[in-house]
């Protein structure tokens, strides 16, 4: 059994039913699933892979670090929805076409992975459900649950070489406090323990994954010199020469404190995230307090060792971290007259450290196993 939360519907199944709940109207849809399990074993030698909704810049990051990658990848399939039908992407020197979501998901694929929220996604989700196929969500569209865990390269669920039904890979602001922690894991001894973290950031509009925001924001630029009126469309509000916070999400927060809670406790977070006039790259601060007092130097030795960081004595900000392809970690400092908080300054090519590197290295630890 299995029992997967969305915003608006549950998806709830067995070896032979599977049933969407609507929350709204309780009105209950059931469909055989001529004996789907909820999870997929991955055995064969080539792979087929879907990628579902998101910008063109990020679905082409992605496929470039497939590309470069030795993913034994035997065809792609891209769904979307509106204008992003009919685009033109390429993957090893081949096009590929963007189809419409709402197209029959064939069987035989090996991975589907969710890149953004899509119309009609309930359907589409059990549709992969009947066709057998793995969903990774990486935009926190899904509830981190016992049936929909929270993946990353190294997970421990994946020493079986399977793929959860649906699975989630923690967006970017989760990603920065998890990569943090699990480097850091440990190093209070084996009974101190990280008790609260604040992490705030600032980035750059090419999050949005399109080529239209970075678009919006050049034309923004370009009429408030010509002194002509601005206008909003993918953004809430006049990017241009602007910053402006953006909705957290208590998904995310779900993410980190379902992690801390794999590390053997739990953890207050609090998070603020903004947009900033810039087009690549993430920023940021983090604030981490312990029930002990902490050692600096022992602190910097974890973090230089982590294989996803890399230290700095500061850094230049969002231009120095562009096709970087690990989390940049500078100005690590003991809080002054409190012994146990940590601050440090960090930061990440939004695009190709937090999604396509992330994924990439996913499918590797998945698929690269009989490839030895």
């Amino acid at each position: 059994m299995y029992n997967i939360v969305s915003d608006d519907w549950i998806l709830k199944g067995s070896s032979n039913n599977i049933g969407i709940i609507w929350k709204t109207s309780g009105k209950i849809e059931h469909r055989a699933s001529d004996g789907i399990t909820g999870t997929k074993g991955l055995s064969m030698t080539k792979r087929k892979l879907i990628l579902i909704g998101g910008g063109h810049l990020l679905v082409q990051e992605i496929l470039d670090r497939m590309s470069q990658s030795h993913l034994p990848i035997q065809k792609i399939q891209l769904l979307s929805d509106g204008e992003r039908v009919g685009e033109i992407h390429e993957f090893r020197n081949q096009p590929i076409l963007v189809s419409n979501a709402c197209d029959m998901i064939e069987e035989g694929y090996d991975a589907a992975v969710l890149l953004s929220a899509l119309k009609d996604l309930e359907k589409l989700t059990r549709d992969l459900v009947l066709a057998g196929v793995p969903l990774i969500d990486m935009c926190n569209h899904f509830k981190a649950s016992a049936d929909v865990p929270v993946m990353m390269p190294d997970s421990e669920q994946l020493e079986s070489q399977n793929l959860p039904m649906i699975s989630i890979i923690p967006i970017l602001e989760s990603q920065v406090l998890i990569t943090v922690l699990k480097a850091l894991n440990n190093v209070l001894g084996k009974t101190g323990i990280w008790r609260q973290a604040v992490v705030f950031t600032l980035q750059g509009v090419s999050c949005e994954g399109s080529r239209q925001a970075m678009d919006e924001l050049f034309d923004q630029t370009r009429h408030i010199i010509g002194f002509t009126e601005v206008e909003a469309v993918r953004f809430p509000r006049q990017i241009a020469f602007n910053a402006f916070h953006t909705l957290s999400g208590e998904r995310n927060f779900q993410i980190i404190e379902s992690h801390a809670g794999n590390l053997g406790h739990s953890m207050i977070v609090s998070a603020d995230y903004a947009w900033c006039a810039f087009f690549v790259g993430l920023l940021g601060t983090l604030w981490l307090e312990a029930d002990t007092p902490v050692s600096l130097n022992r602190i910097v030795d974890r973090l230089s060792k982590a294989p996803d960081i890399e230290l700095r004595e500061s850094i230049g900000g969002a231009l120095a971290i562009v096709g970087q392809d690990k989390l940049i970690v500078s100005d690590i400092r003991i809080v002054p007259g409190n012994p146990r908080c940590l601050t440090l300054r960090f930061g990440m090519d939004n695009l190709q450290k937090g999604s396509a590197s992330t994924l990439t290295r996913l499918l590797e630890s998945v698929w690269m196993e009989d490839q030895t």
